[in-house]
Protein backbone atom coordinates (compact mmCIF):
# COMPACT_ATOMS: atom_id res chain seq x y z
CA UNK A 1 0.00 0.00 0.00
CA UNK A 2 2.84 2.36 0.78
CA UNK A 3 4.35 1.71 -2.62
CA UNK A 4 1.07 2.60 -4.31
CA UNK A 5 0.90 5.79 -2.25
CA UNK A 6 4.38 6.80 -3.38
CA UNK A 7 3.57 6.04 -7.01
CA UNK A 8 0.35 8.01 -6.77
CA UNK A 9 2.15 11.02 -5.28
CA UNK A 10 4.84 10.88 -7.94
CA UNK A 11 2.26 10.61 -10.71
CA UNK A 12 0.42 13.62 -9.33
CA UNK A 13 3.64 15.60 -9.36
CA UNK A 14 4.31 14.72 -13.00
CA UNK A 15 0.74 15.55 -13.99
CA UNK A 16 1.18 18.97 -12.36
CA UNK A 17 4.41 19.56 -14.30
CA UNK A 18 2.79 18.50 -17.60
CA UNK A 19 -0.19 20.79 -16.97
CA UNK A 20 2.16 23.65 -16.18
CA UNK A 21 4.13 23.09 -19.39
CA UNK A 22 0.87 22.96 -21.36
CA UNK A 23 -0.17 26.29 -19.83
CA UNK A 24 3.13 27.87 -20.85
CA UNK A 25 2.75 26.44 -24.36
CA UNK A 26 -0.81 27.80 -24.67
CA UNK A 27 0.36 31.23 -23.49
CA UNK A 28 3.16 31.22 -26.06
CA UNK A 29 0.78 30.20 -28.89
CA UNK A 30 -1.72 32.89 -27.88
CA UNK A 31 1.04 35.53 -27.82
CA UNK A 32 2.30 34.42 -31.25
CA UNK A 33 -1.26 34.54 -32.60
CA UNK A 34 -1.65 38.13 -31.38
CA UNK A 35 1.65 39.13 -33.02
CA UNK A 36 0.63 37.53 -36.32
CA UNK A 37 -2.66 39.44 -36.25
CA UNK A 38 -0.81 42.70 -35.56
CA UNK A 39 1.64 42.06 -38.39
CA UNK A 40 -1.19 41.31 -40.81
CA UNK A 41 -2.90 44.60 -39.93
CA UNK A 42 0.29 46.66 -40.33
CA UNK A 43 2.19 44.88 -43.12
CA UNK A 44 -0.53 43.10 -45.08
CA UNK A 45 -0.89 46.01 -47.49
CA UNK A 46 2.88 46.11 -48.14
CA UNK A 47 3.09 42.46 -49.22
CA UNK A 48 -0.34 42.40 -50.92
CA UNK A 49 -0.27 39.74 -53.62
CA UNK A 50 3.46 39.21 -53.12
CA UNK A 51 3.15 37.22 -49.90
CA UNK A 52 4.84 34.18 -51.43
CA UNK A 53 7.21 35.94 -53.81
CA UNK A 54 8.21 38.53 -51.24
CA UNK A 55 9.31 42.17 -51.31
CA UNK A 56 12.74 43.76 -51.61
CA UNK A 57 14.66 44.00 -48.32
CA UNK A 58 15.32 47.70 -48.90
CA UNK A 59 11.62 48.43 -49.32
CA UNK A 60 10.74 46.41 -46.21
CA UNK A 61 13.42 48.17 -44.14
CA UNK A 62 12.10 51.59 -45.21
CA UNK A 63 8.59 50.54 -44.24
CA UNK A 64 9.74 49.27 -40.82
CA UNK A 65 11.56 52.56 -40.17
CA UNK A 66 8.48 54.49 -41.26
CA UNK A 67 6.34 52.51 -38.77
CA UNK A 68 8.96 53.23 -36.07
CA UNK A 69 9.03 49.58 -35.02
CA UNK A 70 12.69 49.69 -34.07
CA UNK A 71 15.67 52.01 -33.88
CA UNK A 72 17.94 49.21 -35.13
CA UNK A 73 20.37 50.53 -37.79
CA UNK A 74 19.37 49.66 -41.36
CA UNK A 75 22.58 47.69 -41.99
CA UNK A 76 22.03 45.56 -38.89
CA UNK A 77 18.39 45.03 -39.86
CA UNK A 78 19.46 43.95 -43.34
CA UNK A 79 21.93 41.39 -41.91
CA UNK A 80 19.13 40.06 -39.71
CA UNK A 81 16.81 39.68 -42.73
CA UNK A 82 19.50 37.78 -44.64
CA UNK A 83 19.45 35.18 -41.84
CA UNK A 84 15.74 34.53 -42.52
CA UNK A 85 15.91 34.70 -46.33
CA UNK A 86 15.66 30.93 -46.73
CA UNK A 87 16.11 30.77 -50.51
CA UNK A 88 18.70 33.60 -50.61
CA UNK A 89 16.88 35.47 -53.40
CA UNK A 90 17.15 38.91 -51.79
CA UNK A 91 13.41 38.98 -51.26
CA UNK A 92 11.56 38.50 -47.97
CA UNK A 93 8.31 36.58 -48.26
CA UNK A 94 5.53 37.23 -45.79
CA UNK A 95 6.17 33.85 -44.13
CA UNK A 96 9.87 34.65 -43.72
CA UNK A 97 8.99 38.07 -42.31
CA UNK A 98 6.57 36.58 -39.75
CA UNK A 99 9.18 34.01 -38.69
CA UNK A 100 11.72 36.81 -38.26
CA UNK A 101 9.38 38.95 -36.15
CA UNK A 102 8.31 36.04 -33.94
CA UNK A 103 11.85 34.81 -33.32
CA UNK A 104 13.46 38.24 -32.91
CA UNK A 105 10.64 40.07 -31.16
CA UNK A 106 12.69 40.67 -28.01
CA UNK A 107 15.57 42.07 -30.04
CA UNK A 108 13.26 44.60 -31.70
CA UNK A 109 11.89 45.63 -28.31
CA UNK A 110 15.34 45.97 -26.77
CA UNK A 111 16.63 48.06 -29.66
CA UNK A 112 14.34 50.86 -28.42
CA UNK A 113 16.02 51.04 -25.02
CA UNK A 114 18.09 54.04 -24.01
CA UNK A 115 21.82 53.71 -23.40
CA UNK A 116 21.28 53.64 -19.62
CA UNK A 117 18.56 50.98 -19.93
CA UNK A 118 20.82 48.81 -22.08
CA UNK A 119 23.59 49.15 -19.49
CA UNK A 120 21.21 48.09 -16.70
CA UNK A 121 19.98 45.17 -18.78
CA UNK A 122 23.48 43.92 -19.58
CA UNK A 123 24.53 44.27 -15.93
CA UNK A 124 21.56 42.29 -14.60
CA UNK A 125 21.39 39.73 -17.43
CA UNK A 126 22.97 36.99 -15.31
CA UNK A 127 20.24 37.25 -12.65
CA UNK A 128 17.09 37.65 -14.78
CA UNK A 129 15.19 35.14 -16.94
CA UNK A 130 15.28 36.35 -20.53
CA UNK A 131 11.52 36.84 -20.87
CA UNK A 132 11.44 39.03 -17.74
CA UNK A 133 14.16 41.45 -18.82
CA UNK A 134 11.93 43.91 -20.71
CA UNK A 135 9.41 44.07 -17.85
CA UNK A 136 12.23 44.66 -15.37
CA UNK A 137 13.65 47.53 -17.45
CA UNK A 138 10.24 49.18 -17.73
CA UNK A 139 9.81 49.23 -13.93
CA UNK A 140 13.41 49.80 -12.82
CA UNK A 141 13.81 53.23 -11.20
CA UNK A 142 17.19 52.93 -9.47
CA UNK A 143 15.42 53.88 -6.22
CA UNK A 144 17.09 52.95 -4.01
CA UNK A 145 20.34 52.52 -5.98
CA UNK A 146 22.41 49.36 -5.37
CA UNK A 147 24.62 50.92 -2.71
CA UNK A 148 24.97 48.13 -0.14
CA UNK A 149 27.79 46.22 -1.85
CA UNK A 150 29.50 49.49 -2.78
CA UNK A 151 29.35 50.83 0.80
CA UNK A 152 30.62 47.54 2.26
CA UNK A 153 33.50 47.53 -0.22
CA UNK A 154 34.41 51.14 0.61
CA UNK A 155 34.44 50.31 4.34
CA UNK A 156 36.78 47.38 3.66
CA UNK A 157 39.10 49.61 1.62
CA UNK A 158 39.10 52.32 4.32
CA UNK A 159 39.96 49.76 7.05
CA UNK A 160 42.74 48.31 4.92
CA UNK A 161 44.29 51.74 4.32
CA UNK A 162 44.03 52.59 8.04
CA UNK A 163 45.81 49.41 9.11
CA UNK A 164 48.47 49.81 6.42
CA UNK A 165 49.38 53.13 8.06
CA UNK A 166 49.30 51.58 11.55
CA UNK A 167 51.39 48.55 10.53
CA UNK A 168 53.97 50.69 8.73
CA UNK A 169 54.34 52.82 11.85
CA UNK A 170 55.12 49.60 13.78
CA UNK A 171 57.69 48.45 11.22
CA UNK A 172 55.49 45.72 9.72
CA UNK A 173 55.58 45.56 5.92
CA UNK A 174 52.32 45.31 3.98
CA UNK A 175 52.73 43.95 0.46
CA UNK A 176 50.78 41.84 -2.04
CA UNK A 177 50.25 38.82 0.24
CA UNK A 178 51.43 39.86 3.73
CA UNK A 179 50.57 42.32 6.47
CA UNK A 180 47.70 42.24 8.95
CA UNK A 181 47.00 43.68 12.39
CA UNK A 182 46.55 40.69 14.71
CA UNK A 183 45.87 43.06 17.62
CA UNK A 184 42.92 44.67 15.81
CA UNK A 185 39.58 44.46 17.67
CA UNK A 186 38.02 43.54 14.29
CA UNK A 187 39.92 40.37 13.33
CA UNK A 188 38.65 36.94 14.36
CA UNK A 189 40.90 35.95 17.28
CA UNK A 190 40.49 32.36 18.59
CA UNK A 191 41.65 33.52 22.04
CA UNK A 192 38.89 36.13 22.23
CA UNK A 193 35.81 34.30 20.93
CA UNK A 194 33.77 35.86 23.73
CA UNK A 195 34.00 39.12 21.77
CA UNK A 196 31.19 37.96 19.52
CA UNK A 197 31.36 40.88 17.07
CA UNK A 198 34.62 39.43 15.71
CA UNK A 199 32.62 36.67 13.98
CA UNK A 200 31.38 39.41 11.61
CA UNK A 201 33.90 42.26 11.67
CA UNK A 202 36.80 40.10 10.46
CA UNK A 203 35.50 40.79 6.91
CA UNK A 204 36.99 44.31 6.95
CA UNK A 205 40.52 43.04 7.67
CA UNK A 206 42.64 41.74 4.77
CA UNK A 207 46.07 40.14 4.42
CA UNK A 208 47.86 42.08 1.70
CA UNK A 209 46.36 44.09 -1.13
CA UNK A 210 45.85 41.15 -3.52
CA UNK A 211 43.60 39.52 -0.92
CA UNK A 212 41.56 42.74 -0.74
CA UNK A 213 41.36 43.28 -4.52
CA UNK A 214 40.24 39.71 -5.28
CA UNK A 215 37.44 39.88 -2.70
CA UNK A 216 36.32 43.33 -3.91
CA UNK A 217 36.13 42.23 -7.56
CA UNK A 218 34.32 39.03 -6.59
CA UNK A 219 31.65 40.69 -4.44
CA UNK A 220 31.10 43.79 -6.59
CA UNK A 221 30.70 42.03 -9.94
CA UNK A 222 28.49 39.30 -8.49
CA UNK A 223 26.77 41.28 -5.73
CA UNK A 224 25.61 44.45 -7.51
CA UNK A 225 23.55 42.63 -10.22
CA UNK A 226 21.85 40.55 -7.51
CA UNK A 227 21.18 43.67 -5.45
CA UNK A 228 19.65 45.49 -8.43
CA UNK A 229 17.16 42.67 -9.00
CA UNK A 230 16.48 41.38 -5.47
CA UNK A 231 16.95 44.49 -3.31
CA UNK A 232 19.62 45.63 -0.86
CA UNK A 233 18.17 44.04 2.29
CA UNK A 234 18.17 40.53 0.79
CA UNK A 235 21.81 40.88 -0.23
CA UNK A 236 22.66 42.34 3.19
CA UNK A 237 21.10 39.29 4.84
CA UNK A 238 22.94 36.82 2.61
CA UNK A 239 26.28 38.63 2.81
CA UNK A 240 26.09 39.16 6.58
CA UNK A 241 24.95 35.61 7.35
CA UNK A 242 27.55 34.21 4.95
CA UNK A 243 30.28 36.11 6.77
CA UNK A 244 29.11 34.92 10.21
CA UNK A 245 28.61 31.33 9.08
CA UNK A 246 32.05 31.39 7.45
CA UNK A 247 33.76 32.37 10.71
CA UNK A 248 31.70 29.87 12.69
CA UNK A 249 32.74 27.11 10.29
CA UNK A 250 36.36 28.25 10.60
CA UNK A 251 36.16 28.22 14.40
CA UNK A 252 34.98 24.60 14.34
CA UNK A 253 37.34 23.30 11.62
CA UNK A 254 40.47 25.34 12.41
CA UNK A 255 40.00 26.26 16.06
CA UNK A 256 43.48 27.67 16.78
CA UNK A 257 43.74 30.01 13.79
CA UNK A 258 43.00 33.69 13.29
CA UNK A 259 40.74 34.67 10.37
CA UNK A 260 40.59 37.74 8.12
CA UNK A 261 38.96 38.58 4.80
CA UNK A 262 35.57 38.96 3.13
CA UNK A 263 35.51 35.64 1.27
CA UNK A 264 32.77 34.19 3.50
CA UNK A 265 30.38 36.94 2.38
CA UNK A 266 31.71 36.97 -1.20
CA UNK A 267 31.22 33.21 -1.57
CA UNK A 268 27.71 33.55 -0.14
CA UNK A 269 26.93 36.08 -2.91
CA UNK A 270 28.41 33.74 -5.54
CA UNK A 271 26.41 30.70 -4.43
CA UNK A 272 23.28 32.87 -4.13
CA UNK A 273 23.46 33.00 -7.93
CA UNK A 274 23.05 29.20 -7.88
CA UNK A 275 20.01 29.56 -5.62
CA UNK A 276 18.61 32.17 -8.02
CA UNK A 277 19.02 29.77 -10.95
CA UNK A 278 17.44 26.86 -9.02
CA UNK A 279 14.38 28.87 -7.98
CA UNK A 280 13.87 30.29 -11.48
CA UNK A 281 15.11 27.26 -13.42
CA UNK A 282 12.11 26.80 -15.70
CA UNK A 283 11.84 30.50 -16.53
CA UNK A 284 15.57 30.68 -17.37
CA UNK A 285 15.64 27.81 -19.86
CA UNK A 286 12.72 28.59 -22.16
CA UNK A 287 13.80 27.51 -25.68
CA UNK A 288 17.45 27.72 -24.57
CA UNK A 289 18.69 25.14 -27.08
CA UNK A 290 16.96 26.92 -29.97
CA UNK A 291 17.99 30.42 -28.90
CA UNK A 292 20.67 32.78 -30.16
CA UNK A 293 24.15 32.54 -28.55
CA UNK A 294 23.54 35.29 -25.95
CA UNK A 295 20.28 33.76 -24.72
CA UNK A 296 21.92 30.32 -24.70
CA UNK A 297 24.81 31.61 -22.57
CA UNK A 298 22.38 33.24 -20.10
CA UNK A 299 20.18 30.13 -19.81
CA UNK A 300 19.85 28.31 -16.49
CA UNK A 301 21.94 25.20 -17.38
CA UNK A 302 24.83 27.26 -18.76
CA UNK A 303 24.78 29.74 -15.84
CA UNK A 304 24.74 26.91 -13.31
CA UNK A 305 27.61 25.10 -15.04
CA UNK A 306 29.68 28.31 -15.21
CA UNK A 307 29.17 29.20 -11.53
CA UNK A 308 29.95 25.64 -10.41
CA UNK A 309 33.04 25.56 -12.62
CA UNK A 310 34.46 28.85 -11.29
CA UNK A 311 33.54 28.21 -7.65
CA UNK A 312 34.59 24.56 -7.75
CA UNK A 313 37.92 25.35 -9.41
CA UNK A 314 38.75 28.12 -6.93
CA UNK A 315 37.80 25.96 -3.94
CA UNK A 316 39.64 22.93 -5.31
CA UNK A 317 42.83 24.93 -5.89
CA UNK A 318 42.56 26.45 -2.40
CA UNK A 319 42.15 23.00 -0.79
CA UNK A 320 45.11 21.63 -2.77
CA UNK A 321 47.30 24.60 -1.82
CA UNK A 322 46.39 24.37 1.85
CA UNK A 323 46.95 20.65 2.32
CA UNK A 324 49.37 19.67 -0.48
CA UNK A 325 51.56 22.74 -0.99
CA UNK A 326 54.72 23.32 1.06
CA UNK A 327 54.27 27.12 0.93
CA UNK A 328 53.24 28.71 4.23
CA UNK A 329 51.29 31.40 2.36
CA UNK A 330 49.04 28.72 0.86
CA UNK A 331 48.63 27.00 4.22
CA UNK A 332 47.07 30.20 5.56
CA UNK A 333 43.92 29.99 3.39
CA UNK A 334 40.74 29.67 5.51
CA UNK A 335 38.98 26.94 3.49
CA UNK A 336 36.21 26.40 6.07
CA UNK A 337 35.16 30.07 5.82
CA UNK A 338 34.85 29.70 2.03
CA UNK A 339 32.72 26.58 2.37
CA UNK A 340 30.58 28.10 5.15
CA UNK A 341 29.86 31.17 3.03
CA UNK A 342 29.10 29.02 -0.01
CA UNK A 343 26.63 26.87 1.94
CA UNK A 344 24.94 30.01 3.30
CA UNK A 345 24.39 31.57 -0.12
CA UNK A 346 22.84 28.38 -1.44
CA UNK A 347 20.71 27.47 1.58
CA UNK A 348 19.64 31.00 2.50
CA UNK A 349 19.37 32.25 -1.07
CA UNK A 350 16.52 29.85 -1.80
CA UNK A 351 14.15 31.28 0.87
CA UNK A 352 15.43 34.88 0.74
CA UNK A 353 15.79 35.79 -2.96
CA UNK A 354 12.78 36.67 -5.10
CA UNK A 355 11.03 33.79 -6.82
CA UNK A 356 9.46 34.82 -10.13
CA UNK A 357 6.93 32.00 -10.36
CA UNK A 358 6.59 30.02 -7.14
CA UNK A 359 5.82 26.34 -7.57
CA UNK A 360 4.70 23.77 -4.94
CA UNK A 361 8.03 21.89 -4.91
CA UNK A 362 9.88 25.18 -4.41
CA UNK A 363 7.88 25.84 -1.24
CA UNK A 364 9.06 22.48 0.11
CA UNK A 365 12.64 23.32 -0.86
CA UNK A 366 12.22 26.70 0.85
CA UNK A 367 11.57 25.07 4.24
CA UNK A 368 14.12 22.27 3.80
CA UNK A 369 16.98 24.66 2.99
CA UNK A 370 16.01 27.04 5.82
CA UNK A 371 15.89 24.19 8.37
CA UNK A 372 19.27 22.82 7.21
CA UNK A 373 20.83 26.27 7.51
CA UNK A 374 19.42 26.84 11.02
CA UNK A 375 20.68 23.41 12.15
CA UNK A 376 24.12 24.10 10.69
CA UNK A 377 24.46 27.47 12.44
CA UNK A 378 23.00 26.15 15.71
CA UNK A 379 25.54 23.32 15.74
CA UNK A 380 28.47 25.72 15.25
CA UNK A 381 27.19 28.11 17.94
CA UNK A 382 26.65 25.27 20.46
CA UNK A 383 30.10 23.86 19.61
CA UNK A 384 31.67 27.24 20.39
CA UNK A 385 29.73 27.43 23.65
CA UNK A 386 30.41 23.97 25.09
CA UNK A 387 33.66 22.68 23.53
CA UNK A 388 36.60 22.89 25.97
CA UNK A 389 39.11 25.75 25.71
CA UNK A 390 42.14 24.02 27.18
CA UNK A 391 44.68 24.92 24.52
CA UNK A 392 45.05 21.26 23.49
CA UNK A 393 45.28 20.54 19.71
CA UNK A 394 41.73 19.19 19.50
CA UNK A 395 40.27 21.89 21.76
CA UNK A 396 39.86 25.65 21.53
CA UNK A 397 42.83 27.76 22.69
CA UNK A 398 42.69 29.32 26.14
CA UNK A 399 40.72 32.54 26.41
CA UNK A 400 42.65 35.80 26.62
CA UNK A 401 40.91 38.04 29.16
CA UNK A 402 43.60 40.73 29.22
CA UNK A 403 43.38 44.00 27.32
CA UNK A 404 44.64 44.00 23.75
CA UNK A 405 47.49 46.32 24.70
CA UNK A 406 48.80 44.01 27.43
CA UNK A 407 48.05 40.69 25.78
CA UNK A 408 50.93 38.21 25.58
CA UNK A 409 48.98 35.70 23.47
CA UNK A 410 48.86 37.80 20.29
CA UNK A 411 51.80 36.86 18.03
CA UNK A 412 53.84 39.54 16.28
CA UNK A 413 54.14 37.96 12.83
CA UNK A 414 52.34 39.53 9.88
CA UNK A 415 50.62 36.42 8.50
CA UNK A 416 47.22 34.98 9.35
CA UNK A 417 44.74 32.55 7.75
CA UNK A 418 42.57 34.53 5.36
CA UNK A 419 39.26 33.89 3.71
Amino acid sequence: MKSYGLLNSSSGCWIHVIMEMATIDRTKRRRNSEIKKLLKENFGSLFGENEKAGVQMKELISYIEEKNITSMPALKLQRLMHMYDVNNDGLISYKEFVNLMLAERDRFDLEKLTGFERFILEFTATTLPHHKQKEYIEHYTCKPPPLFMIVVSLVEVACFVYYVVVLNSKGCVVDATNGVSLWSPMIYNPHRRYEAWRFLTYVVIHVGYIHLIVNLVFQLFLGIPLEMVHGWWRILLIYGCGSITGSLAHSVADSHSYLAGASGGAYAIASAHIANVIMNWQEMQVDWLKAKPIRFLLSAPVRLAFILLIGGTDTGVAIYNKYMSSSMDHANVGIAAHLGGMATGLLLGIPVLKNIDKKPWETVLFYISLIIYIIMVAFAVIWNAVWPATGQPMHFPKADWTSLVNSTLIPHQCAVPHA
